[in-house]
C-alpha cells in the first residue's frame, strides 16, 4: 500500500512538474586516429584521450568540460629521449663500434629466442 501511495506521488510529481532531467544526447563518431590529448582534473587524476573528438564525447557524456592541460605520456617521453640524445658524445670510432657489437649481439639473442 505504502508502494503505492509512493509511485502515485511520484507520478504526479513528474506531471506537475515536467519530464525527468534529460540526458545530453552525444551523437558522436570518433575515428581511432591517435593525436593523444591530456587532462589533468582537479582531484589530481590525469586522463588521456585518444583524439580530441573522444575527449569532446567524454565531456558530453559525463557533462562536464575538461580542456587539454598536461603532456601525455608520449609527449614525456618524447622528449625525454630527445634531450638524452642531446647530451650525448659526438660518436667516435670507439663508441660506434660497440654500437655495432651490441646490436649484432641482440640480432643474435633474437635469433635464438
Amino acid at each position: 500500500m505504502l508502494l503505492r501511495r509512493f509511485g502515485l506521488i511520484l507520478v504526479l510529481f513528474v506531471a506537475v512538474n515536467g519530464q525527468f532531467p534529460e540526458q545530453p544526447i552525444c551523437n558522436m563518431r570518433c575515428g581511432n586516429d591517435y593525436q593523444p590529448v591530456c587532462v589533468r582534473q582537479t582531484d589530481g587524476i590525469s586522463r588521456e584521450f585518444n583524439n580530441p573528438c573522444q575527449l569532446s564525447l567524454y565531456n558530453c557524456q559525463s557533462n562536464q568540460k575538461l580542456r587539454p592541460n598536461t603532456a601525455c605520456m608520449r609527449d614525456i617521453v618524447q622528449d625525454a629521449v630527445r634531450d638524452a640524445l642531446r647530451r650525448l658524445p659526438s660518436a667516435s670510432n670507439f663508441q660506434l663500434r660497440n654500437i655495432r657489437e651490441f646490436i649484432g649481439a641482440l640480432r643474435r639473442l633474437a635469433r635464438s629466442l
